[in-house]
């Protein structure tokens, strides 16, 4: 099976793929940061599969701060990839809370 990414770049393909990750019951997350010119990084590029369809979300154009739901809700299994990252503080500016990585990084 080839899987096939989508490369979501506006809010009517980011509702699409938001209710496809809402009904998965894991969901594999990897992360990409910019680190040019920052202290701390910056998030680049967000990739989300569930086994079916594979997301690259980039934050640099949508506002993800819907993602926080998914992140949240512990009926769905989160698999972090290389997830050190993850837990530094700067994720929030890209519209996710310290809140949602703790809960993502403790699943």
């Amino acid at each position: 099976m080839r899987l096939e990414y989508q490369y979501v770049t506006d809010e009517i393909e980011l509702d699409k793929a938001m209710d496809i990750c809402r009904n998965a019951n894991v969901l594999a997350l990897d992360t990409e940061f910019l680190r040019t010119k920052t202290y701390y990084p910056d998030l680049g590029l967000l990739q989300v599969s569930d086994g079916e369809h594979c997301f690259l979300f980039d934050p640099l154009i949508l506002d993800l701060n819907i993602f926080s739901e998914i992140l949240l809700n512990k009926n769905i299994t989160k698999v972090l990839h290389s997830c050190s990252e993850v837990s530094q503080k700067k994720y929030s500016n890209r519209g996710l809370t310290d809140q949602t990585k703790s809960n993502a990084r403790h699943r």
